[in-house]
């Protein structure tokens, strides 16, 4: 650590919160290795003045680094590691010193003075958790913001001093843009327009959304739906994919904090899927979604007729890597001829091996019972040649819905 602080202060950067760097973590370089084992007390000028040795035994994989905490003025703010000036974690200078903000208690409120203070527009201003822009190198500082909305400045917010949390639960913000960044994307005169609580407004984010150019506030189909109904996009089928509910007349995702299977359940019961062996999927697993997210925490017993009829929380502090998503069970008909298939492979010819039992589409366990004499069995039955039939275990096409019916 002492290495760092001091390579730092000889650029000029302050001591603080200066972190070092291994495993070639900014690329390897084409110079030479030429110093090793560096031993400083934090007082040197200078790197060289430190004690070390010449190598000759390191390979640029080990090549150093270090990160530096810029200079800033007490109070100031900026936005870190976001895909635009608009987003991105928070970090807020005290002592001189960036830095960073635990999501305890973080609100859209605190996300709105957040906004105002580094001269963007407050309105719609959205919150993040779970380090959705990354954790960074920096020390956590605050937690506990407690804004109001109307103040100027985040450091105008009562907030608490000793934060509890890890680096992997650092506060971020999205804030809005404004029309001047459309017009410099070459969107002159036009507004965006997206939807949002069943409406539509401009939001000028050029890089995400369509622009209208015709100053209309359109309508949004897609957005109008009735309280409690849920579906399921993005999935390769009906039967698998992220989840969706509408709660106070808006689609939105659902966070996968508590998600479990008794949820999906709920899920595929109410969607007329088969609920026996549903599974609830984490992560944003069927991609990130671009509604609100509406709901989290659920605690469904797997009993209940529909999803919100469990109790649940509104889901904040979730970002979008957190959506969660089901897998149904299928319904099959053996009477119909439904026996054996293959799922998910990329051609007819491949794919995870399912069979109809009692109505139901269930997975295959990949135990030593099913050898290569299985593989060209399974070929055979579905009309291909049984040479050279291959067999994977692993759930190399993924995981089914259903029960895993046979070994």
């Amino acid at each position: 650590m002492n290495e760092a602080t001091i390579v730092c202060a000889q650029f000029g950067y302050t001591k603080y919160g200066s972190v070092p760097a291994i495993g070639a973590a900014f690329g390897q370089s084409s110079f030479s290795v030429v110093a090793a084992n560096f031993s400083c007390n934090g007082l040197e000028s200078n790197i060289t003045s430190c004690s070390y040795t010449a190598t000759s035994n390191c390979g640029h994989h080990e090549d150093a680094g270090v990160y530096c905490n810029v200079k800033c003025t007490d109070g100031d703010v900026r936005l870190a590691n976001g895909t635009d000036q608009y987003e991105g974690r928070v970090e807020v200078c005290s002592n001189a010193t960036w830095h960073t903000v635990c999501e305890n208690g973080w609100s859209n409120e605190d996300a709105e003075v957040t906004c105002r203070n580094l001269g963007f527009t407050a309105i719609n201003a959205q919150a993040f958790g779970q380090s959705l822009f990354g954790a960074g190198f920096l020390d956590i500082m605050y937690e506990g913001f407690t804004c109001s909305g109307n103040e100027s400045s985040l450091s105008a917010c009562p907030n608490n001093s000793m934060p509890t949390c890890g680096s992997d639960q650092l506060a971020g913000v999205r804030c809005q843009g404004d029309i001047s960044q459309c017009e410099a994307a070459g969107h002159t005169g036009c507004c965006i327009f997206s939807c949002f609580a069943g409406g539509c407004y401009c939001d000028a984010f050029c890089h995400v959304f369509n622009d209208c150019c015709d100053n209309i506030d359109h309508t949004c189909p897609d957005t109008v739906c009735t309280d409690g109904e849920v579906r399921i996009v993005d999935g390769s089928n009906e039967f698998r994919g992220r989840v969706e509910t509408c709660i106070n007349g808006q689609w939105g995702t659902i966070c996968d904090e508590g998600w479990d299977n008794n949820d999906a359940t709920v899920v595929c019961f109410q969607l007329g899927h088969s609920p026996i062996g549903a599974r609830a999927v984490s992560s944003a697993n069927f991609g990130q979604g671009s509604y609100d997210i509406v709901a989290g925490q659920f605690s469904c017993t797997g009993t209940e007729s529909i999803l919100t009829s469990c109790n649940y929380t509104a889901g904040e502090n979730c970002g979008h890597h957190q959506d969660a998503g089901v897998i149904c069970g299928e319904k099959c008909d053996e009477s119909a001829g439904d026996y054996l298939r293959l799922q998910d492979g990329e051609t007819e010819y491949e794919g995870r091996i399912e069979v109809c039992l009692n109505g139901q589409w269930s997975s295959v366990c990949a135990d030593d019972v099913l050898c290569g004499t299985a593989a060209s069995i399974v070929c055979q039955d579905l009309g291909f040649s049984k040479y050279h039939a291959e067999l994977y275990g692993f759930a190399k096409y993924g995981e089914a819905g259903g029960l895993v019916g046979v070994e």
